[in-house]
Order: structure tokens, then sequence, then C-alpha cells
């Protein structure tokens, strides 16, 4: 089994809330590089997983949300045919990674993950006499 293999065995495992919100996370990452130059091939690998992420996803959500995905995966297409280049303009840069974190806010949003509340049971001690 690759190593691909392996990690599209792992990842559909998650329910698929969890897996956009690995999407988000991985775009979240890209904004992080903002001021850092030589982060290109880093960024460059992270759209790369967040295609396959995708890819492994849309089956499993809406039409609505497939949507979005599917304009997502574009974005990250076109970075990736001239992410080396742009990378080394600032002002690229910039704009690269702000789009990152405003796809990262919505697929956030989008998994409903900030919503949910976990299952922790408080168990209140009782009064001693």
């Amino acid at each position: 089994m690759t190593e691909t293999e392996k990690l599209q065995t792992l990842f559909l495992q998650m329910p698929w809330q969890r897996r956009i919100g690995e999407i988000g996370v991985n775009l979240l990452n890209i904004h992080s590089f903002e001021t850092l130059e030589d982060m290109a091939e880093y960024a460059r690998q992270l759209s790369e997983q967040s295609r396959k992420f995708i890819e492994w996803t849309l089956r499993d959500i809406e039409a609505e949300k497939r949507a979005q995905l599917l304009m997502l995966d574009q974005e990250l297409s076109r970075w990736q045919i001239n992410l080396s280049h742009l990378w080394l303009d600032a002002n690229e840069r910039k704009r690269i990674c702000q789009t990152s974190k405003g796809w990262s806010d919505r697929l956030i949003e989008m998994s409903g993950l900030l919503y949910e509340t976990p299952n922790v049971v408080l168990k209140v001690a009782e009064p001693k006499p």
C-alpha cells in the first residue's frame, strides 16, 4: 500500500465534517506563510494534499457543499501551476495567503465543527454531610 493509499484510508475513516475541517486547516497553514518567501514548496504540498482531500470528500457531501469544494479545487489548481513563481512576489503571496484564510474560514463554517459540543459528562461531587 502506498503512502497516498494509507492517507486516503485514514482520511476516509473521518466523518465528512472533519475532512472538510482538515482541508480548512491546510489552508490556514498556507495563510500562516504570508511573510515567509522560502515556504513555496510547503505551500504547494499543502495545496496538492488539499486537492486530494477534496477529491476524496466530494462523494460524501450534499450538492451545495460539493459546488463550494469544486470552486476551491479550481483555485488550488490555478495556484499550483505557477506557485513557485507567484510565491516570490510579496503581493501575490499575500493575495494567495489571504485567499487561503478566507477559504479556511468558509470551510470551518461549512463543517459545523465550531458549533459542536463535546460529549463531556461532568460528574458533580455529592456534598458531604
